[in-house]
């Protein structure tokens, strides 16, 4: 349900903590990342940081189902828990996700990998791809950009990398870039 500006009416749960942001990082928020309510007026930090929360803990729903357990249940725990992370500062999604997390473009990916053929009807439907990703926020990833992964915690992606090829597996090309087979180290990100 939206208030008609994209920005979903979620009831916030009392109890939640208040999310302390120094005033450089609420200057940015407020420019950057908060929703508009339908009056004009951005978002709190509180609901802000709920949105987010809330949006990205929707996946675990069929999970739970799929395990007898009550969907409505986990999904809300899961949300509390990622709203604990994120004012603690233990955890922040990528700046998609905190942009569109919970409103309608709804894309939280950051990086996305397009092959292209070797025909002109190919290269545009990849530039158009291409366009409509830039649009809705997505793009590349910086080496210093941090990630979470089972493998070694929060740490810049061009860590985890380095550790993941350590032990010199080849890499495979793959359009412009190199893609590594790392399945057989259970990572999850």
């Amino acid at each position: 349900m939206s208030d008609g500006s994209g920005t979903p009416n979620a009831s916030i749960p009392a109890g939640l903590a208040e999310p302390a942001f120094d005033p450089n990082a609420l200057r940015v928020l407020k420019e950057r990342y908060f929703a508009k309510k339908a009056d004009g007026t951005p978002e709190s930090p509180r609901e802000f940081v709920w949105r987010v929360a809330s949006s990205i803990a929707k996946p675990e729903a069929p999970y739970a189902k799929k395990l007898g357990r009550d969907p409505a249940a986990v999904v809300d725990g899961v949300s509390h828990a990622f709203y604990d992370m994120m004012v603690r500062r233990d955890f922040m999604p990528n700046t998609p996700c905190l942009v569109n997390a919970g409103r309608p473009l709804s894309m939280l990916s950051a990086c996305f990998v397009l092959p292209v053929p070797d025909s002109i009807e190919g290269i545009f439907y990849n530039l158009k791809a291409m366009a409509l990703i830039q649009k809705a926020g997505g793009g590349c990833v910086s080496a210093d950009s941090r990630v979470w992964s089972t493998f070694c915690g929060l740490e810049p992606i061009e860590v985890l990398f380095n550790r993941a090829t350590v032990d010199g597996r080849e890499g495979v090309t793959s359009g412009n870039g190199v893609a590594y087979d790392v399945r057989d180290l259970g990572i999850k990100t």
